[in-house]
């Protein structure tokens, strides 16, 4: 990611957003399957609030 942050790409931006998507999912594959079925209102704000955290570690 940091390389592609100083690169010229200019949907550098789109690809890191879509690799931090690809490393959010990777990790919740490794999840151990409880089971039940999540809610979809809450999946999606686990998500949204991974993903922000995930970002506000990228960049300070």
């Amino acid at each position: 990611m940091s390389d592609e942050i100083t690169s010229d790409y200019t949907y550098k931006y789109d690809l890191i957003r879509n690799l931090v998507m690809e490393l959010i999912h990777s990790g919740l594959k490794m999840e151990p399957a409880t089971g039940k079925q999540y809610n979809k209102s809450n999946a999606t704000l686990r998500v949204a609030a991974m993903f922000t955290e995930l970002l506000e570690r990228q960049f300070p």
